[in-house]
């Protein structure tokens, strides 16, 4: 993904111009420097490139890379409620996919489509930054033969000694699903 965005922005050191609309012509074609004060910054980008990346990396990375999502994120739920915590995953997967749009949408009009790639490859390094600090803690989840969490159970058992319950009861091991 941070390859599409970085192989696709508008670089300034691209050469080539960006079309301008003619606005005494009826026509759609070309940015309009009447409307956007973004259009004189922009250096074309290679069609190109930007249609075999757009397939590769949006229309066959995209879905490869959902099938993984959710499959780690299932296996790192372990015996928990599965349907319940993968709802509320598909509830926030669907809406960013209808708020986005309008917020980068509305982005794209105020600033062009610098500014939307900037974000885009700022929530990507985000999510990197965080997947690469956590990696350690991505792990299935650690169950006994009755399917009870046992970190949570050894972490409970530890503070019932120490005197200290730390927000931890019982309730935590009781399977809902």
């Amino acid at each position: 993904m941070i390859s599409f965005y970085l192989l696709t922005y508008s670089w300034p050191f691209i050469s080539g111009e960006v079309t301008y609309k003619d606005p005494s012509k009826n026509s759609t074609e070309g940015c309009n420097t009447e409307k956007f004060d973004w259009c004189e910054d922009l250096s074309q980008v290679n069609l190109w490139l930007y249609y075999i990346l757009f397939v590769g990396v949006v229309g066959i990375g995209f879905s490869t890379m959902n099938v993984a999502l959710i499959t780690l994120y299932s296996e790192i739920l372990g015996p928990r409620r599965q349907g319940t915590l993968q709802g509320i995953f598909q509830i926030s997967s669907a809406s960013s996919r209808m708020l986005g749009p309008f917020v980068l949408g509305n982005l794209y009009d105020a600033y062009g489509p610098k500014m939307t790639w900037k974000i885009e490859l700022g929530m990507l390094s985000i999510a990197g930054a965080a997947w690469i600090a956590f990696y350690r803690k991505m792990v299935p989840l650690k169950t006994d033969k009755d399917g009870d969490d046992t970190e949570l159970k050894d972490r409970s058992i530890k503070s019932k000694k120490e005197g200290n319950n730390n927000g931890v009861t019982n309730e935590a091991f009781d399977k809902t699903d």
